[in-house]
């Protein structure tokens, strides 16, 4: 991964910029209907104040706006990470770098990532809610799926099952070089922001070099 981001660096600034603007484009769309909503959960969730779950009534009415509005956010999301992994998958095997490759999805592709990217989320999510741990560990057994889905060209259940299949025994591998980058991303913020992109690129290479 870091070889690559050394030699391919300008396609990954590239996806990079495309997968922040979705992001911030979503997170700004986020944020005004959150404003909107959280007042229309907490209402219903007030009882939980004089009980030991009062610390997490804020956590769980952003919890139920983030469960409605991400059908809406993932159609950016999704367009950003068709283009993202097709490039990903262009610079592991040496491919040049194409605009139309990252910014013109096939509507077909897109639609399939979108239901992928909701499945995986509502599925996760639930797992997150049985104590983490289960969303941790689905999360890690479908990290490939969205690679697999363009690479293999197979619908999203598909994707997901062949995902699950090659991470067995890999979850924790996977995890652990997550941590790593993870300090990367401390150590980079710690001086003055410099290894700050280069680790957030690495971050997002770790998952396509594994599948690779």
């Amino acid at each position: 991964a870091w070889t690559l981001l050394k030699t391919r660096w300008g396609s990954l600034v590239a996806v990079l910029s495309l997968q922040s603007g979705a992001a911030l484009i979503s997170s700004m769309f986020s944020s005004t209907v959150s404003d909107a909503l959280t007042p229309f959960f907490s209402a219903p969730l007030k009882m939980l104040s004089v009980s030991p779950l009062a610390p997490l009534v804020d956590a769980l009415s952003d919890f139920l706006v983030s469960l409605l509005i991400f059908p809406i956010t993932s159609l950016l999301q999704a367009y950003a990470s068709v283009g993202a992994v097709k490039i990903f998958l262009d610079v592991l095997r040496g491919q040049p770098f194409s605009w139309n490759r990252l910014l013109k999805p096939k509507i077909l592709e897109w639609a399939y990532m979108v239901a992928l990217s909701n499945i995986v989320f509502y599925v996760t999510s639930f797992g997150f809610v049985l104590l983490l741990f289960p969303g941790l560990i689905l999360s890690l057994g479908f990290a490939l799926s969205g690679l697999i889905f363009i690479d293999k060209d197979v619908d999203p259940i598909q994707a997901l099952g062949e995902s699950w299949q090659m991470m067995r025994g890999q979850k924790m591998f996977l995890f652990l070089n997550f941590i790593l980058v993870g300090f990367a991303m401390v150590v980079g913020t710690l001086a003055c922001l410099v290894g700050l992109f280069p680790a957030v690129i690495l971050s997002m290479l770790i998952a396509p070099v594994m599948y690779e």
